[in-house]
């Protein structure tokens, strides 16, 4: 029997999300776009998924992504009534019984709300990430990383990158460019779900860190 509670559900999820991966030719799954016809056009390049979408509510800000690893939600990053909208979602398509009130996770949006927002994305993929690993990312890194990113020019689509994923995997962020034992269990799954050589999955790790403290 499969347990409703909100760390059974974000387990599903997870489970979801690399599946996808691994189903999409191993690409990072997609986190932000400029608009509806961009996320079609994206996932029109991976007819054999099947993704066929649904809008979810009546305020036109929420599109629901439908697939054979379940459902996901896509939202304007402009409603602050976000938390509330997900935890209808989670309910209608993950078997969630009760509110996130006091539940220990947080909504998540994949790509940084306010940079969403600055750079014109009207479609954030939403997850549900457990509070603190999702304090500690931002702090450590999301900050950081929108102040080294502030001139970038936008592309029309963003896709999960390595120090996010460690996030909705349940993984810490790097701090101090410091790997821990865990960053090294992430490294190993990173690995696997890629098929790419651990060295590089440790790199990226590296990397990205570097690249939030604006030193790439």
């Amino acid at each position: 029997m499969t347990s409703n509670s909100f760390a059974d559900i974000a387990a599903r999820l997870q489970a979801a999300l690399i599946a996808e991966i691994q189903q999409s030719r191993r690409t990072p799954p997609i986190v932000a776009v400029w608009s509806f016809d961009v996320l079609k056009r994206y996932w029109d390049t991976y007819p054999e998924a099947g993704v066929t979408f649904s809008p979810f509510g009546k305020s036109g800000n929420a599109v629901v992504q439908n697939g054979p690893h379940g459902a996901v939600l896509w939202m304007n990053p402009l409603p602050d009534s976000y938390r509330g909208t997900f935890g209808r979602f989670l309910k209608t398509y993950w078997g969630a019984t009760s509110d996130l009130s006091n539940s220990g996770y947080d909504v998540d949006h994949l790509y940084n709300r306010e940079r969403a927002k600055q750079y014109g994305y009207n479609l954030v993929r939403m997850f549900l990430v457990a509070s603190d690993i999702n304090r500690l990312h931002g702090t450590v890194y999301e900050g950081p990383l929108g102040r080294a990113e502030r001139d970038r020019e936008p592309k029309s689509m963003k896709l999960l990158d390595a120090m996010s994923e460690l996030k909705v995997l349940g993984f810490p962020p790097v701090k101090d460019r410091l790997l821990t034992p865990a960053h090294y269990d992430a490294a190993r799954l990173a690995s696997k779900i890629y098929d790419i050589s651990f060295d590089a999955a440790v790199r990226a790790l590296q990397n990205l860190y570097d690249r939030s403290q604006g030193r790439r």
